[in-house]
């Protein structure tokens, strides 16, 4: 059996400057949305980003722009509405310029769910940033004016409606997971692998989950997937045997330092103009956020 070396003591005190708290509060805030979103509508996760997105085009679109803006396959969009189709929130027609072009078309009862949606939404929001007090939220704000106008999304319907903040961690989550799959990397993996950097003697795999904010099943197939990879080290505890220690290897941190710089420059190129000063801002208000969260959250 091939011998896995674990990462040094010397080389985990090198702090990168991108930190995971914002990959995972945006992880987070989504979940808890779709999460609560799941109570109020008979929709799965996919059928309801397509309605979200065709409201936000102006309640029309063809498979071929909903593709590209999801970053989905056509194919996973055409079984998705056919469900909506059957349910009577989106209805088919041709094109008057192109008749072999579809146009697919929100009805007055998706309507009423997104009405619903933007709801949770709004509240959602406003529990997120209740905890970061009047400067800090004012920042966030800020923050997210400013990737809707560095990324061309400053319409009148994005920047009016209650639901911006979840379309801009929508196209930031999609942002993060596009980097991380050109290294071969889902979120969670990476997140995983950048907590473990901060602990030298490991850490048990139940508080792991509760600092990713993820679910201990969940948390334990990836490190699974990992310790195959031979980019994490799994042992018993050994005081409680029971108990199972994580560790990151040379090998996890070898990829560590490939990743984290290109989040980080992700990061960066997310909102181009702000300053030094107010990404400082955004980091801390990202960690607080995360700290809310984990009082709530039992993984």
């Amino acid at each position: 059996m091939h011998k896995v070396m674990l990462a040094q003591p010397q080389d985990i005190a090198l702090k990168f400057p991108v930190t995971s708290d914002c990959i995972t509060s945006i992880a987070h805030w989504l979940r808890s949305y779709k999460l609560r979103y799941r109570q109020h509508a008979n929709i799965t996760e996919t059928q309801y980003i397509i309605l979200d997105l065709l409201d936000w085009m102006g309640g029309s679109s063809n498979v071929n722009k909903l593709a590209t803006c999801l970053g989905m396959q056509k194919s996973t969009i055409s079984s998705a509405l056919i469900g909506l189709e059957l349910s009577g929130l989106v209805m088919r027609r041709q094109e008057d310029t192109d008749r072999r072009r579809i146009n697919v078309i929100l009805t007055n009862s998706a309507l009423d769910i997104l009405k619903h949606a933007k709801n949770i939404a709004e509240d959602i929001m406003q529990e997120e940033l209740k905890p970061l007090g009047k400067y800090l939220k004012a920042a966030m704000l800020d923050v997210a004016e400013n990737i809707v106008v560095s990324h061309k999304l400053d319409n009148d319907k994005f920047l009016k409606s209650d639901m911006y903040f979840y379309r801009i961690c929508l196209f930031c989550e999609q942002l993060f997971l596009n980097c991380l799959k050109s290294e071969g990397l889902s979120s969670l993996e990476f997140r995983l692998l950048f907590e473990l950097k901060d602990y030298s003697r490991g850490i048990g795999i139940k508080e792991l989950a509760y600092r990713l904010l993820a679910y201990l099943s969940d948390t334990t197939i990836v490190c699974n997937a990992l310790a195959s990879r031979q980019l994490l080290a799994c042992s018993k505890n050994s005081i409680d045997r029971r108990a199972t220690i994580v560790d990151i290897t040379s090998d996890g941190y070898a990829l560590l330092q490939t990743v984290a710089p290109k989040i980080d420059s992700l990061l960066m190129q997310l909102a181009p103009n702000l300053s030094k000063y107010n990404r400082q801002i955004l980091l801390k208000a990202a960690r607080l956020m995360c700290a809310n969260q984990r009082r709530s959250f039992l993984p």
